[in-house]
């Protein structure tokens, strides 16, 4: 196999450059995965997407170029992931 290498704890083949989580990362709060059941990795990826948003229109006065600004996002990018996010934004 080009370009892998074998994981000794799972068989798994993964990309040479794969680096496994240190333990300030693996220690993250809130991203433990449940020992039983499963992750909705889209549905949190949606939260944690709409807090961000959220908290950055109200850092820029809900103003959408400004938030977009603090979260490397053109306006548009930003009013295009507000709308799909279902996100309301107080009119100025």
């Amino acid at each position: 196999r080009k370009n892998s290498t074998t994981s000794q704890e799972t068989g798994a083949h993964l990309p040479e450059n794969f680096s496994p989580l240190s333990p300030e990362q693996a220690a993250l709060p809130g991203f433990d995965l449940p020992e039983s059941g499963t992750v909705d990795l889209n549905e949190t990826l949606k939260s944690v997407e709409t807090l961000y948003i959220q908290k950055a229109l109200t850092r820029a006065g809900f103003n959408v170029s400004k938030a977009g600004r603090l979260l490397n996002l053109s306006p548009q990018a930003l009013r295009y992931k507000i709308k799909r996010l279902g996100i309301h934004v107080v009119q100025e």
